[in-house]
């Protein structure tokens, strides 16, 4: 069991105790209330982290599988998708014309941050494609009825550094931008 969850289940389970015991309040006695209280919203925001993270290992995996139903049914309607290419400013009706009639993509994650701000969880993730090699991905998750669902998504190339200034000069003659 996770330290911090242990500590939630102890400091709750002195509560009750006392409040049978008829023992009075004492400072130590608030503040091992507010223990509890902080160690069992560590508890929620752990598992609201969770749940964000296989709300995001569910849509790699049905993406690599082309399981479009499930795929879409983790992003919110009003969701909007920013692909790599300029152009790929997508809600979810222009997303779904796009990937149903594909066999799929596969981004491997690398690595995932996410950071939640009540019910909201924004990510980062460095992922690995067989086609691309190193991408990002960022994004938003809400939390809805239907528990989170994604309202951003967006996939990126990473550039080093020491390639930008080529690398941009190439888009800026593709774009026509001198």
């Amino acid at each position: 069991m996770a330290p911090a969850l242990t500590a939630a289940l102890l400091l709750c389970s002195f509560g009750p105790l006392a409040a049978e015991t008829q023992v009075p309040a004492t400072d130590a006695a608030m503040a091992l209330a507010g223990k509890a209280k902080i160690a069992k919203m560590a508890e929620t925001e752990d598992q609201a982290l969770l749940e964000a993270g296989r709300v995001l290992d569910a849509l790699h995996l049905s993406a690599k599988t082309a399981d479009w139903d499930r795929y879409f049914s983790l992003y919110s309607q009003d969701a909007l998708f920013l692909g790599t290419d300029a152009d790929e400013r997508w809600g979810m009706a222009e997303l779904e014309q796009y990937a149903r009639p594909t066999k799929g993509w596969r981004y491997d994650v690398m690595e995932r941050h996410l950071l939640r701000h009540a019910e909201v969880i924004v990510f980062d993730e460095r992922l690995s494609s067989l086609a691309y090699g190193a991408c990002r991905s960022s994004g938003t998750l809400i939390h809805t009825l239907a528990g989170w669902k994604l309202l951003q998504y967006h996939l990126s190339f990473p550039i080093p550094n020491e390639m930008a200034k080529e690398i941009t000069a190439q888009l800026k003659r593709h774009d026509g931008n001198h």
